[in-house]
C-alpha cells in the first residue's frame, strides 16, 4: 500500500488504521512511503506504527517468513540522531532501519557512531552477503546526484569489519548516483583479521567523493577511495541499466582529508573509467580524480593514486612508505591520459631494499599517459621518480631529489611521437642516473 505522509490520515484514499497483514514473502514490501520529509532515524518505527497497520511474519511448509521490509522510502532526509549497529534487532532504531527500511533516493546524515562489524552469517541472513556501513543507491526519479548523499558529520565514526576470514572486505560507504561527503572517520577491517579487497567509500555512476576527515582501511588489496563509472556483476561487466545517473565520476580528497592504508598491494585512490566506448563520455578527460590532503601507503607494492582510462592530479602529499615495490601515481590506460603532480605536490618515497624492486614516484607502461611533474618528487635509495613510455615532461620549477642507485626518469618507449623533457631541479645520489632513456 501507498502512503503519502503529506495527506492527513482523514484525507488518505486507504484507511489503515487497525490492519492486519501477514505475510508469506521475505521479498515483499509492506508499506510504500511517500513525502517522508526529514526524519530521525529513532523515529521511523513509530512512524509506521502510527499508521496503524501491524505487519506479521506467516508461516508456510515450516518457514516463517520475517525478512520482508516493512517501509519502502523513495526521498527525503534521515538524520542518524542515535548510535546505530548493523547487529542490532529490528526493535531498535538502527535495527529497524537496516534490516526493515528499503530505501532509495534519501539524504542519510550519519551525526552518531555507525558500527558494522558483521560475520559473514549474518551478513548473509540480513544484508545479501555483503558487509557494507551505509548503502545509498538513487532512483529514476532523479534529476541529480545531490538528491542521495550520505554525510557523515565531524568527530563521527563509522566502522565496519567483515569478522571471519575471507576475501571479501568490508566497504564502509557505498554511493549510486549520489554525493559522499566524509567530515568524520571510517574505519574498515580495522578489527583483528584484516579481511582483503575492503573499501572505504565505493562510489559510482555519476556520484561524487568529497573527503574531509579520515579514512583508515586495513587489508590485502585494499582501496581507501573508489570511483568506478558502473558498478559490475559478478563476471565483472559495467551494469549500465540502473536508469539513471550518467556513469561520471569525481572522487576528490580534499585538503584536511587523510587516507591511511597499511595493507600489500593496497591503493589509496583508483578511478575506473569501465564506461564502454561507445557511451557518451566514455574518454579519460571525463574522469578526474584529485588529492588536496594526504595520502599514507605503508604496505608493498601500494600504490597511492591509480587510474585507469582516467587524469588524475596531485596537489598535496603522497607518501610511500613501502619497503619495496610501491608507487606514488599509476595510470593504466587505452585512451590519452594525464598524471599531474602539480607544483604544490609533494611523492614522497622511502627507499626500497632491492634495486631491482624499487619504488616509484610515477608510474606508467602505456605510450597514451603523459606524466607530468610540476611539483617535488623526493626518495631515498633504490628509487626512480619517473617511469614511462610515454610523454615525460619535468616542469622548470620542479625538483627531484633521489639516493644512492635511482633514476630522476625512465623512457622505455620506442615510439617517435614521445618525447623526455627535463627543465627541472634533479638531485641524485652514487649510482644513478638523472635520465635515462631505454629503446628497445
Amino acid at each position: 500500500m501507498n502512503v503519502d505522509l503529506n495527506v492527513l490520515p482523514a484525507n488518505r484514499a486507504i484507511k489503515t488504521s487497525s490492519t492486519n497483514v501477514t505475510v508469506f514473502s521475505n521479498d515483499v514490501v509492506g508499506i510504500n512511503i511517500n513525502n517522508l520529509g526529514t526524519q530521525n532515524v529513532s523515529n521511523l518505527s513509530a512512524i509506521k506504527n502510527s499508521l496503524g497497520v501491524v505487519l506479521n511474519p506467516g508461516t508456510e511448509s515450516g518457514q516463517t517468513f520475517n525478512k520482508f521490509k516493512e517501509l519502502a522510502i523513495d526521498d527525503g532526509i534521515i538524520n542518524f540522531d542515535v548510535a546505530t549497529d548493523k547487529n542490532e534487532g529490528d526493535s531498535t532504531p538502527g535495527g529497524f532501519f537496516f534490516k526493515k527500511v528499503l530505501g532509495q533516493r534519501l539524504k542519510l546524515n550519519v551525526n552518531e557512531n555507525l558500527t558494522a562489524r558483521l560475520s559473514s552469517a549474518t551478513a548473509n541472513e540480513f544484508y545479501n552477503a555483503q558487509v557494507v556501513g551505509l548503502e545509498a543507491n538513487s532512483s529514476d526519479k532523479a534529476t541529480s546526484n545531490t538528491e542521495t548523499q550520505v554525510n557523515i558529520a565531524a568527530g563521527k565514526v563509522v566502522d565496519v569489519a567483515r569478522t571471519d576470514g575471507t576475501d571479501k572486505g568490508g566497504i564502509g560507504v557505498f554511493i549510486n548516483y549520489g554525493v559522499a561527503k566524509n567530515d568524520g572517520t571510517i574505519n574498515v577491517e580495522k578489527d583483528s583479521v584484516a579481511n582483503s579487497n575492503a573499501v572505504g567509500i565505493y562510489a559510482v555512476n555519476g556520484s561524487e567523493i568529497h573527503n574531509n576527515g579520515t579514512v583508515n582501511v586495513s587489508g590485502k588489496a585494499s582501496i581507501g577511495l573508489l570511483g568506478m563509472a558502473y558498478r559490475t556483476d559478478s563476471a565483472g561487466n559495467p551494469i549500465t541499466t540502473d536508469g539513471f545517473g550518467d556513469g561520471t565520476i569525481f572522487p576528490e580528497n580534499e585538503s584536511t582529508g587523510v587516507i591511511n592504508m597499511d595493507g600489500e598491494a593496497a591503493i589509496g585512490m583508483l578511478l575506473n573509467n569501465n564506461k564502454p566506448r561507445s557511451f557518451p563520455h566514455s574518454f579519460a578527460v571525463h574522469y578526474l580524480m584529485r588529492n588536496y590532503g594526504d595520502i599514507n601507503m605503508s604496505g608493498n607494492k601500494a600504490i597511492g593514486m591509480s587510474g585507469r582510462n582516467t587524469w588524475m592530479e596531485n596537489h598535496k602529499n603522497i607518501n610511500i612508505n613501502s619497503d619495496q615495490e610501491g608507487i606514488g601515481m599509476s595510470s593504466i590506460s587505452d585512451y590519452t591520459a594525464e598524471v599531474t603532480n602539480s607544483a604544490t605536490g609533494i611523492i614522497k618515497l622511502k627507499s626500497s631494499v632491492s634495486k631491482d624492486k624499487p619504488n616509484i614516484g610515477m608510474f606508467t607502461n602505456e605510450p597514451s599517459t603523459s606524466l607530468d611533474n610540476f611539483g617535488t618528487i623526493i626518495g631515498g635509495d633504490n628509487n626512480y621518480a619517473m617511469y614511462g613510455a610515454g610523454i615525460i615532461w619535468q616542469d622548470a620549477a620542479s625538483k627531484i631529489k633521489l639516493g644512492n642507485n635511482s633514476v630522476g626518469a625512465f623512457s622505455n618507449t620506442n615510439l617517435t611521437d614521445t618525447y623526455v623533457i627535463i627543465d627541472g631541479e634533479i638531485e641524485i645520489g652514487d649510482n644513478s642516473k638523472s635520465c635515462f632513456n631505454f629503446r628497445k
